[in-house]
């Protein structure tokens, strides 16, 4: 039976990648970075949609204003 060779590279990275180096070093130089865009991004879009949300309430609350004909 032949054996198959794999598709795929291994996942290893070389010695000379500094990239992997500088991972392997420090995993924080890349996970920081990524929590303080997640903090920074939910903050940001839970602005953007309290703006949404009251600016349909104003839009409600205009249409509410409007007088209505005496039904008599």
């Amino acid at each position: 039976m032949s054996r198959l060779k794999p598709v795929l590279p291994p996942l290893t990275s070389t010695a000379s990648d500094p990239l992997a180096r500088a991972a392997r070093k420090n995993p924080l130089y890349f996970g920081v970075p990524f929590v303080l865009t997640m903090v920074i991004g939910s903050f940001a879009l839970s602005t953007f949609t309290q703006t949404r949300y009251d600016l349909h309430d104003q839009k409600v609350s205009q249409v509410g204003q409007i007088p209505l004909a005496p039904l008599v």
